[in-house]
């Protein structure tokens, strides 16, 4: 991943090779097939959760997400 204002390599990922993307689709097909019968309402729950966490970690998301974009954090 390369800083676009700074042109700084920030991290470097290496490519999935075609198992390891099977193996990620296999995985998620498989939680789906189960978060689908969960009721709405325990599936609120969980999204709420996610979105208190977004909330309690903004600053630390706020600094990733900027440097992933070049952009200022303002």
């Amino acid at each position: 991943m390369v800083n676009p204002a700074t042109g700084k390599v920030v991290e470097t990922v290496e490519q999935a090779t075609d198992r390891e993307m099977e193996s990620a689709l296999a995985g998620v097909h498989a939680a789906y097939s189960v978060w689908r019968d969960v009721p709405i309402a325990e599936r609120a729950k969980v999204v709420k959760r996610i979105g208190e966490l977004f909330v309690e970690r903004r600053a630390e998301l706020a600094a990733i997400a900027t440097e992933e974009m070049g952009k200022p954090l303002g």
